[in-house]
């Protein structure tokens, strides 16, 4: 892999085009919902309930456009998405005794946190079926990423100001009490992963393989995680990558996402 210096948005190009990072949606989604404000306006305001799969690629194909298109394409992906957001509001409780709490999806700590899942499910996917990416990549990654958090208006106190912190962010995040894993979530992780009904099985298995450790045992998924079978599987995928024209690799959500 070459290390020469690249801008932050071609490392963003290069990282995101690959159409295997598609995989990561899933662990994605489920780290999102395990903070209860975001499972609530999930379940309140959207229809994952009933549509998992089309929800989430229509989320993942906004992204893209924010994330990877021109200026233009950027400015009116994130105009829809802050649109939709702007009515995402109510109220959820931690605890069913306990007060209720106001969530706003124009929040800007739920903001990092949906996009810091993006970003770190990117960053595992590519590195566990791409290849391994040098500090100076992760850092050029990493700030392309910081410029689409400015494009959804996330107050610079919440943005991360290098990768490091951005790590360390995540980890606080993932062993913190802001986390916590509760029947709204559980729920609309149920239909995420029975929405394949004929593999879900190894749905399950999969999903299971790429969540964060502390989450798999939130979501009860601790045990079917078959990490050996996923290790072999994942020998498998970085052969046929290899072997695969890099054309045909490309994800068509960021090759659509990339057209003027």
């Amino acid at each position: 892999m070459s290390h020469h210096k690249q801008t932050p948005a071609h490392r963003l190009w290069r990282v995101n085009r690959e159409a295997v990072l598609l995989l990561t949606g899933p662990r994605a989604l489920l780290m999102q919902i395990a903070h209860p404000a975001i499972a609530a306006g999930v379940r309140e305001h959207s229809g994952w309930q009933t549509q998992p799969v089309r929800r989430l690629l229509r989320t993942l194909w906004l992204i893209n456009q924010a994330a990877l298109g021109d200026e233009d394409s950027a400015r009116r992906a994130v105009q829809k998405i802050e649109h939709r957001h702007r009515y995402v509001k109510g109220h959820y409780r931690l605890r069913p005794a306990e007060k209720p709490l106001a969530y706003h999806a124009d929040d800007s700590a739920l903001k990092m946190w949906v996009l810091a899942t993006l970003i770190d499910g990117s960053i595992y996917g590519y590195q566990r079926w791409v290849g391994a990416l040098s500090e100076e990549a992760l850092r050029e990654y990493y700030a392309g990423w910081q410029l689409v958090a400015r494009r959804f208006s996330i107050a610079r106190e919440h943005i991360p100001a290098d990768y490091p912190c951005f790590q360390n962010y995540v980890s606080h995040m993932l062993h913190s009490e802001t986390l916590q894993v509760g029947a709204d979530a559980k729920a609309l992780a149920a239909a995420l992963l029975g929405a394949t009904r004929l593999f879900k099985n190894a749905t399950r298995s999969f999903v299971a393989s790429t969540l964060p450790d502390s989450l798999r045992r939130a979501y009860d998924l601790h045990g079917e995680a078959d990490d050996g079978r996923w290790q072999k599987n994942d020998r498998r995928i970085r052969w046929l990558l290899r072997i695969t024209p890099p054309p045909f690799r490309y994800s068509p959500l960021a090759m659509l996402a990339r057209l003027k």
